[in-house]
């Protein structure tokens, strides 16, 4: 054995060293490794002092998940950051989710890479973000304020919270809540006298008292008043449910909505979407029968790009408006104007909100 050490020392000193500067190079390359891990998530909780890797039990969705760590300070875990995948509009985006173990709430989201269109991307302000601060798990429905011109890039960052908390239940022992409320049937109230007050009716299954009621709705879903005789309002749960359930499945109906009527002039004001924020305000005229509209007059805060041909055909704004009602007025079909589709789609929804309260009104 000593011949043997003595004839090899020179390997055996190589590969003692090489040993060596292999185990210190896994060491450094796992501290640095930590180090990019901290500085990736740290702003997510700025009281972490390490995020430790781990694998859940159980994988609530294959597809989405991609890594989870535990946040802590010292010893001790405050949250958790779930990285996920969801879908945008160019391919899937990577986020990853701040979780406080203490309260259930997200504490924020964290973009990891994206490749989606800047143009649009680009529409994702700070106020956007915002909204992922002290987001609480416990309510039914995951759903967020999503940014018009980048609805599917702002959309992906909802589905990325549904998967985080669907993780986060398997995780904690964390019970996602189940529906107290269910919606039979939400329509327009076609009724002019009340149409302004109570622009939406809604028949509802409260799940708590197994009651079904009749309810009107304000263009925001809050309750307006019990409509069925002798029931009370339903509890405070039920109506936030009703509201955050309304505004996912039936956002249409507070997009187009009558704001005011004057029984004698017949003149019925109507907000509908648009491009802009403050959308199109119609002035809309019925004739004495409700057989058809008399005339149509529109203030458009929409915004067009004047060196494009449609519109130049149109004339300055509210030119397409003015353009889509003259054919409504005659019958005519109506469809979307290529490079102005926010603006004729809200037209399009306004048609057939006329449509209704024509129909409910003794006309055709």
């Amino acid at each position: 054995m000593k011949t043997f050490f003595q004839t090899n020392r020179l390997i055996l000193i190589v590969s003692f060293l090489l040993v060596l500067l292999f185990a210190a190079g896994g060491a450094y390359s796992n501290y640095m490794t930590d180090r990019i891990t901290f500085h990736q998530y740290n702003d997510l909780f700025p009281t972490a002092t390490a995020f430790h890797p781990y694998t859940p039990e159980t994988i609530a969705d294959e597809e989405t998940f991609v890594a989870a760590y535990h946040a802590m300070n010292r010893q001790t875990m405050i949250g958790v950051v779930y990285v996920v995948f969801a879908q945008g509009k160019m391919g899937n985006l990577t986020l990853a989710y701040g979780v406080d173990t203490a309260s259930d709430k997200v504490v924020g989201v964290k973009v990891v890479s994206q490749n989606e269109t800047p143009e649009y991307y680009s529409r994702l302000s700070t106020a956007f973000f915002q909204q992922f601060g002290n987001y609480s798990f416990d309510q039914l429905n995951m759903t967020i304020s999503t940014v018009a011109g980048a609805t599917l890039s702002s959309g992906a960052f909802q589905l990325g919270l549904v998967a985080a908390r669907a993780q986060y239940a398997l995780d904690f022992d964390f019970e996602i809540p189940s529906a107290v409320v269910l919606i039979n049937s939400l329509t327009y109230n076609l009724d002019l006298a009340t149409i302004v007050a109570k622009p939406i009716l809604a028949n509802i299954t409260d799940l708590l008292t197994g009651e079904t009621i009749d309810v009107s709705l304000s263009a925001t879903f809050d309750l307006v008043a019990v409509e069925t005789a002798g029931k009370a309002a339903p509890s405070a749960a039920v109506l936030a449910e009703l509201k955050s359930t309304a505004q996912r499945d039936y956002i249409a109906f507070s997009k187009t909505v009558a704001t005011g009527y004057d029984a004698l002039t017949r003149t019925l004001i109507v907000k509908t979407r648009g491009y802009a924020a403050a959308g199109i305000l119609a002035t809309i005229v019925f004739n004495e029968t409700f057989d058809s509209v008399d005339s149509g007059s529109f203030v458009s805060v929409e915004t067009y790009d004047q060196s494009h041909d449609y519109d130049m055909a149109f004339g300055a704004a509210p030119g397409i408006e003015n353009h889509l009602y003259g054919l409504y007025a005659a019958d005519q079909a109506v469809s979307a104007v290529a490079g102005a589709t926010y603006t004729s789609n809200g037209m399009i929804a306004l048609f057939g909100y006329l449509d209704q309260i024509l129909a409910g009104n003794g006309g055709n």
